[in-house]
């Protein structure tokens, strides 16, 4: 089972992702993402009973942040669960390095685990 939800928080908008976080959903991630940036200064992403992801969120994750700072706006996970962390880690894109080389900062994975 997949539920996504977009609601207001404050100034910013919460982004809760709960169930399989596999390909099959990637176009309303996409979606909810971009309204997201489009209402808000500030996503805060938060996971709930996350059972599965698979690289394609992974890389949206990354481009959902990157796309974010383009536009002057915050991309900001709360908490990555242990699954997610462990595919992080098997996929290499801890260490993928593309956000300093676009200039658009540190990774947002990096950033979490330092904010940890």
């Amino acid at each position: 089972m997949y539920k996504i939800g977009l609601k207001k928080s404050g100034k910013a908008g919460s982004l809760t992702i709960e169930g399989d976080f596999v390909v099959q959903h990637a176009g309303e991630f996409k979606e909810k993402v971009q309204n997201g940036l489009k209402r808000y200064e500030r996503i805060n992403l938060n996971f709930r009973n996350v059972e599965r992801i698979d690289l394609s969120h992974l890389q949206l994750i990354c481009s959902a942040y990157r796309t974010s700072a383009k536009l002057k706006r915050k991309f900001h996970i709360k908490e990555i669960p242990n699954i997610i962390d462990e595919a992080l880690i098997n996929t290499g894109l801890t260490n993928c390095g593309i956000c300093e080389t676009q200039k658009i900062g540190k990774c947002i994975f990096k950033q979490w685990r330092e904010d940890e």
